[in-house]
Protein backbone atom coordinates (compact mmCIF):
# COMPACT_ATOMS: atom_id res chain seq x y z
CA UNK A 1 0.00 0.00 0.00
CA UNK A 2 2.83 2.38 0.89
CA UNK A 3 4.55 1.78 -2.46
CA UNK A 4 1.29 2.37 -4.33
CA UNK A 5 0.72 5.59 -2.39
CA UNK A 6 4.24 6.84 -3.05
CA UNK A 7 3.89 6.02 -6.75
CA UNK A 8 0.61 7.92 -6.90
CA UNK A 9 2.22 10.93 -5.22
CA UNK A 10 5.16 10.79 -7.64
CA UNK A 11 2.82 10.68 -10.64
CA UNK A 12 0.84 13.59 -9.23
CA UNK A 13 4.03 15.63 -8.80
CA UNK A 14 5.13 14.87 -12.35
CA UNK A 15 1.69 15.81 -13.68
CA UNK A 16 1.66 19.06 -11.68
CA UNK A 17 5.16 19.92 -12.86
CA UNK A 18 4.19 19.28 -16.48
CA UNK A 19 1.15 21.51 -16.16
CA UNK A 20 3.28 24.27 -14.60
CA UNK A 21 5.87 24.06 -17.36
CA UNK A 22 3.14 24.18 -20.01
CA UNK A 23 1.73 27.46 -18.71
CA UNK A 24 2.44 30.51 -20.88
CA UNK A 25 1.74 34.12 -19.95
CA UNK A 26 3.61 35.42 -23.04
CA UNK A 27 3.93 34.07 -26.61
CA UNK A 28 7.74 34.41 -26.54
CA UNK A 29 10.03 32.33 -24.33
CA UNK A 30 11.82 35.32 -22.82
CA UNK A 31 12.20 39.02 -23.36
CA UNK A 32 11.80 42.60 -22.23
CA UNK A 33 8.75 44.74 -22.96
CA UNK A 34 8.99 48.50 -22.57
CA UNK A 35 5.83 50.58 -22.22
CA UNK A 36 5.43 54.36 -22.23
CA UNK A 37 2.88 55.97 -19.92
CA UNK A 38 1.14 59.26 -20.68
CA UNK A 39 -1.76 61.17 -19.14
CA UNK A 40 -2.39 61.00 -15.40
CA UNK A 41 0.25 58.24 -15.33
CA UNK A 42 3.48 59.58 -16.84
CA UNK A 43 6.64 57.53 -17.06
CA UNK A 44 7.58 54.01 -18.05
CA UNK A 45 6.76 50.41 -17.28
CA UNK A 46 9.16 47.58 -18.08
CA UNK A 47 8.31 43.88 -18.05
CA UNK A 48 11.06 41.23 -17.84
CA UNK A 49 10.13 37.56 -18.36
CA UNK A 50 11.55 34.12 -19.03
CA UNK A 51 10.14 30.62 -19.57
CA UNK A 52 7.08 32.19 -21.19
CA UNK A 53 6.42 34.21 -18.05
CA UNK A 54 6.47 31.45 -15.45
CA UNK A 55 8.45 34.14 -13.65
CA UNK A 56 8.32 37.79 -14.56
CA UNK A 57 9.01 41.21 -13.13
CA UNK A 58 7.15 44.50 -13.64
CA UNK A 59 9.07 47.71 -12.94
CA UNK A 60 7.31 51.08 -12.84
CA UNK A 61 8.83 54.53 -12.65
CA UNK A 62 6.12 57.14 -13.04
CA UNK A 63 4.22 60.16 -11.81
CA UNK A 64 0.69 59.19 -10.75
CA UNK A 65 -1.45 62.35 -10.59
CA UNK A 66 1.81 64.24 -9.95
CA UNK A 67 2.87 61.89 -7.13
CA UNK A 68 6.14 60.02 -7.72
CA UNK A 69 5.76 56.25 -7.80
CA UNK A 70 8.50 53.65 -8.20
CA UNK A 71 7.91 49.95 -7.74
CA UNK A 72 9.25 46.53 -8.63
CA UNK A 73 6.92 43.55 -8.60
CA UNK A 74 7.96 39.88 -8.74
CA UNK A 75 5.17 37.64 -10.07
CA UNK A 76 5.17 33.86 -9.80
CA UNK A 77 2.04 32.34 -11.35
CA UNK A 78 -0.80 33.90 -9.27
CA UNK A 79 1.36 35.30 -6.45
CA UNK A 80 2.73 38.85 -6.46
CA UNK A 81 5.50 40.34 -4.33
CA UNK A 82 5.69 44.11 -4.78
CA UNK A 83 8.34 46.51 -3.47
CA UNK A 84 7.60 50.19 -3.00
CA UNK A 85 11.03 51.52 -3.97
CA UNK A 86 10.26 54.94 -2.48
CA UNK A 87 9.63 53.51 1.01
CA UNK A 88 11.57 50.22 0.66
CA UNK A 89 8.49 48.30 1.82
CA UNK A 90 7.28 44.98 0.48
CA UNK A 91 3.73 43.73 -0.01
CA UNK A 92 2.42 40.34 -1.11
CA UNK A 93 -0.98 39.50 -2.55
CA UNK A 94 -2.76 37.01 -4.73
CA UNK A 95 -2.89 38.21 -8.33
CA UNK A 96 -6.55 37.44 -9.03
CA UNK A 97 -6.36 38.24 -12.74
CA UNK A 98 -3.48 35.79 -13.16
CA UNK A 99 -5.37 33.17 -11.17
CA UNK A 100 -8.27 33.40 -13.62
CA UNK A 101 -5.92 33.56 -16.62
CA UNK A 102 -4.32 30.26 -15.55
CA UNK A 103 -7.75 28.62 -15.48
CA UNK A 104 -8.55 29.82 -19.01
CA UNK A 105 -5.08 28.93 -20.31
CA UNK A 106 -5.43 25.36 -19.04
CA UNK A 107 -8.53 25.11 -21.23
CA UNK A 108 -7.29 26.94 -24.33
CA UNK A 109 -3.52 26.24 -24.28
CA UNK A 110 -3.04 29.52 -26.12
CA UNK A 111 -2.18 32.94 -24.58
CA UNK A 112 -4.38 34.97 -26.95
CA UNK A 113 -7.44 32.74 -26.44
CA UNK A 114 -6.85 32.72 -22.69
CA UNK A 115 -6.78 36.54 -22.67
CA UNK A 116 -9.98 36.65 -24.72
CA UNK A 117 -11.82 34.40 -22.26
CA UNK A 118 -10.40 36.37 -19.34
CA UNK A 119 -11.62 39.67 -20.79
CA UNK A 120 -15.06 38.22 -21.49
CA UNK A 121 -15.29 37.12 -17.85
CA UNK A 122 -14.43 40.69 -16.83
CA UNK A 123 -17.29 42.16 -18.88
CA UNK A 124 -15.19 43.06 -21.91
CA UNK A 125 -16.20 42.98 -25.55
CA UNK A 126 -14.41 43.55 -28.86
CA UNK A 127 -15.38 46.90 -30.38
CA UNK A 128 -13.04 46.83 -33.37
CA UNK A 129 -9.52 46.18 -34.65
CA UNK A 130 -6.54 48.51 -34.91
CA UNK A 131 -2.84 48.15 -35.65
CA UNK A 132 -0.28 48.95 -32.96
CA UNK A 133 3.38 48.68 -33.98
CA UNK A 134 2.21 47.05 -37.24
CA UNK A 135 0.39 44.29 -35.33
CA UNK A 136 -3.36 43.97 -35.80
CA UNK A 137 -4.97 44.05 -32.38
CA UNK A 138 -8.47 43.47 -31.08
CA UNK A 139 -9.71 46.52 -29.19
CA UNK A 140 -11.45 45.41 -25.99
CA UNK A 141 -13.70 47.73 -24.02
CA UNK A 142 -14.94 46.89 -20.55
CA UNK A 143 -18.46 47.33 -19.28
CA UNK A 144 -17.63 50.10 -16.83
CA UNK A 145 -16.16 52.17 -19.69
CA UNK A 146 -13.03 52.85 -17.65
CA UNK A 147 -10.64 50.63 -19.57
CA UNK A 148 -9.70 49.65 -23.12
CA UNK A 149 -7.10 47.06 -24.08
CA UNK A 150 -5.42 46.39 -27.45
CA UNK A 151 -4.66 42.65 -27.60
CA UNK A 152 -2.61 41.06 -30.37
CA UNK A 153 -0.93 37.67 -30.62
CA UNK A 154 -1.20 36.97 -26.91
CA UNK A 155 0.28 40.32 -25.83
CA UNK A 156 -1.16 43.60 -24.58
CA UNK A 157 0.08 46.35 -26.88
CA UNK A 158 -1.88 49.24 -25.44
CA UNK A 159 -4.13 50.10 -22.51
CA UNK A 160 -6.23 53.22 -21.94
CA UNK A 161 -7.55 53.97 -18.45
CA UNK A 162 -10.06 56.56 -17.26
CA UNK A 163 -10.08 57.92 -13.74
CA UNK A 164 -11.53 61.10 -12.25
CA UNK A 165 -12.46 62.34 -15.77
CA UNK A 166 -8.84 62.00 -16.88
CA UNK A 167 -7.18 59.38 -19.07
CA UNK A 168 -3.87 57.54 -19.09
CA UNK A 169 -2.34 55.52 -21.92
CA UNK A 170 0.15 52.68 -21.52
CA UNK A 171 1.61 51.74 -24.90
CA UNK A 172 4.26 49.23 -25.93
CA UNK A 173 7.22 51.01 -27.50
CA UNK A 174 9.91 48.32 -27.66
CA UNK A 175 10.17 44.51 -27.64
CA UNK A 176 13.46 42.71 -27.03
CA UNK A 177 13.34 38.94 -27.58
CA UNK A 178 15.84 36.14 -26.87
CA UNK A 179 17.25 37.97 -23.87
CA UNK A 180 19.62 36.20 -21.47
CA UNK A 181 19.17 36.83 -17.75
CA UNK A 182 21.40 36.01 -14.80
CA UNK A 183 20.45 32.79 -13.00
CA UNK A 184 19.04 34.54 -9.93
CA UNK A 185 17.59 37.57 -11.75
CA UNK A 186 13.98 36.66 -10.98
CA UNK A 187 14.56 35.78 -7.32
CA UNK A 188 12.76 38.21 -5.03
CA UNK A 189 14.95 39.87 -2.36
CA UNK A 190 15.14 38.52 1.17
CA UNK A 191 12.86 41.00 2.88
CA UNK A 192 9.52 41.08 4.72
CA UNK A 193 6.48 41.19 2.43
CA UNK A 194 3.37 42.29 4.30
CA UNK A 195 -0.01 40.79 3.25
CA UNK A 196 -1.87 43.24 1.05
CA UNK A 197 -5.04 41.25 0.29
CA UNK A 198 -6.58 40.16 -3.01
CA UNK A 199 -6.42 42.51 -6.00
CA UNK A 200 -7.31 42.66 -9.67
CA UNK A 201 -5.59 44.19 -12.64
CA UNK A 202 -2.71 43.20 -14.88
Amino acid sequence: MKNILMSAIALLLVFSFARAEDLKFFPEKNGILQYKMTGFMQGKQTVYFEDYGLKYIIEQDMMYFEAENKSKTYIVRDSSFSIDLMKNEGYKFQYVENLNYIRFYNQAKDPNKAYQELYKSMGGKVIGKEKVKKVECEVWEFSNGLKKVWLGGGMVYKTVLKEASQTATIELVQIDSNVSFEKDYFMKPDMVFKPFGATNGR
